[in-house]
């Protein structure tokens, strides 16, 4: 139920581990792998898995080559995120060139590192594997245009449609993404992977949540219904997976 650092990063769960203490979800390399955006964007292009072209940056960098290189390499509109946060905090959606300064600077102030990639004009979708197995795949419609913090945590913000209503191709398709994000990550328990689709239909992976929301507004939960499953049931199936000595 822990999140952003030290919840959801491995901090937590190193401090079980060394003391012995069971816990749900992944371990603490799995944790940590997950929630750095720049080792997870890096081992899916290993792993020939789709994800949205992107570029490193680091705080060390001048803000001048940063911003030159961002509008040389990207057309706009284009996201930038702080490498080590979760709920959407840190990211921008810039659309003007003017923009990109300020975002730059917002994203350091949560991390020393910053993702920016190129923006995808489809559809938002999520998937979550439970002890392996991929739950009904979601999609994402916030009535703001932008699944940012706000939509996410605000009742009756975002439009949350389970099963997605799409054909079983993309179903089948963001469901075995899916599966094979939570095998190379080394999850455990419960995680979300997160997608966005071009505006050809063709999906790429944004994230992985090891440690995703429990809240009315959540959407494993919702996921879980959706195959008869309620929370009560839910939460046994997570807890099932309790114990120490995971990676």
């Amino acid at each position: 139920a822990l999140h952003g650092k030290y919840g959801e990063d491995g901090a937590i769960q190193n401090v079980l581990e060394m003391l012995g203490i069971p816990y749900t979800g992944s371990g603490p390399l799995a944790s940590a792998l997950t929630m750095d955006k720049v080792i997870s964007k890096r081992l899916f292009v290993q792993s020939d898995l789709p994800t949205a072209p992107f570029s490193i940056y680091r705080q060390e960098e001048e803000m001048e080559m940063i911003v030159a290189d961002i509008l040389e390499r990207f057309a706009l509109p284009v996201v930038i995120k702080a490498a080590n946060q979760g709920s959407t905090i840190g990211v921008s959606v810039i659309h003007e060139a003017s923009e990109v300064a300020c975002a730059v600077q917002e994203a350091f102030k949560y991390d020393p590192w910053i993702v920016v990639e190129e923006y995808l004009f489809g559809d938002e979708f999520t998937a979550s594997v439970l002890n392996g197995e991929a739950l009904p795949v979601i999609q994402i419609v916030p009535h703001s245009g932008v699944y940012d913090y706000a939509s996410k945590y605000t009742a009756g913000a975002t439009d949350y449609l389970v099963p997605a209503p799409i054909d079983d191709r993309l179903k089948d398709q963001l469901q075995e993404l899916a599966r094979q994000t939570y095998r190379l990550m080394n999850c455990e328990g419960v995680a979300r992977v997160d997608f966005m689709t071009d505006d050809k239909g063709n999906p790429f992976i944004l994230e992985v949540n090891t440690v995703p929301g429990m809240t009315v507004t959540s959407l494993v939960p919702k996921a879980a219904n959706a195959v008869g499953m309620d929370f009560l049931e839910l939460c046994e199936a997570i807890l099932s997976t309790a114990g120490c000595k995971k990676l």
